[in-house]
């Protein structure tokens, strides 16, 4: 019997999540480029899938450069969340975040995707609940009106911000365990991009003006959420966002073990490349990450390996 994979999607809805609601953006985006945005990313996430979603390993060659962006990719968001915190809660550290991201790569490190499957159903149920809870404490706030008070008929988008580059490790753990399945790739991009879009509109229905614009709709959110007895939610997000942050790592590391599993030219300590990484990001303009996923794709589908390929002992 196979292995479910519905974890596996799971954790890329967590790892979407995450980053749209770490994005740190240049410029205030209004509601219409934020719609632009998420439905470009689901385009080009589409056609990503589709190309390399075929249950095919990769040549030595390709594995080697698909591990290079697996660390890059993690480092990335490793930055993504040390920002978040230093912006948003000053009372978590770097070192301290840098410190549960490396206990959380050693641990994830030895699972099996029996673990990781039961694993995610929990990961996932908080980042549920974070979406949940940052609506039905806005509720009395959504106005239709105020999706027009400032209407933008700027359309443009910004391609710095990223999503579905997590369909690249996706399909690098679907596709080592022959599960690949376009139709479910796709699906779940689209499913992704619908809560994202239905939450984005929700958001921007409750803000008045546009003194937010410059963030992304998920830390507006969580500026603006007040109840009857807690005036500020701020640290409750920022414990349930650590679940979608657990679930990018979750998924980058399960991609690591697959490709390691028949990549053995170097041993696990490889895994310290990610420190370096991580200062290596920082210089790489965000605009350039949607290229760099499409790059990855096309060499996942050149490194195919043929029907009756075997390796050289």
């Amino acid at each position: 019997m196979k292995t479910k994979t519905f974890y596996v999607y799971m954790l890329v809805f967590c790892c979407s999540v995450f980053s749209f609601a770490t994005v740190i953006l240049p410029r205030p985006m209004s509601v219409n480029e934020w719609l632009t945005t998420l439905s470009m990313w689901a385009a080009v996430g589409s056609v990503a899938a589709c190309l390399i979603s075929d249950n095919r390993q990769t040549k030595p060659i390709a594995d080697l450069i698909s591990l290079v962006y697996l660390f890059l990719l993690l480092a990335r968001r490793i930055n993504s969340m040390n920002t978040y915190m230093k912006i948003y809660h000053r009372q978590t550290s770097a070192a301290g975040n840098i410190l549960i991201t490396a206990l959380t790569v050693i641990m994830i490190t030895g699972y099996s995707n029996i673990k990781m499957e039961k694993l995610s159903a929990p990961v996932c149920t908080a980042v549920i609940f974070m979406l949940v809870m940052a609506v039905l404490l806005n509720f009395s706030k959504a106005n239709p009106i105020n999706l027009y008070r400032n209407f933008n008929t700027d359309m443009t988008g910004y391609l710095g911000v990223t999503l579905f580059d997590y369909i690249i490790p996706a399909n690098i753990i679907l596709n080592s365990s022959a599960q690949a399945d376009r139709k479910k790739s796709v699906s779940a991009i689209f499913i992704t991009t619908f809560v994202l879009i239905t939450i984005t509109v929700y958001i921007f229905s409750c803000v008045k003006g546009d003194l937010l614009y410059s963030i992304s709709p998920l830390q507006m959110v969580f500026q603006i959420s007040a109840g009857m007895q807690i005036s500020n939610f701020d640290a409750y997000y920022n414990f349930l966002l650590w679940f979608s942050y657990f679930a990018v790592v979750m998924l980058i590391i399960h991609a690591y073990n697959s490709i390691k599993s028949r990549f053995s030219y170097f041993s696990r300590l490889d895994l310290l490349v990610i420190f370096p990484a991580c200062f290596i990001v920082r210089r790489i303009d965000d605009r350039l990450w949607l290229p760099a996923m499409l790059v990855i794709a096309i060499v996942l589908v050149t490194g195919r390996k043929k029907a009756g390929y075997y390796e050289k002992v």
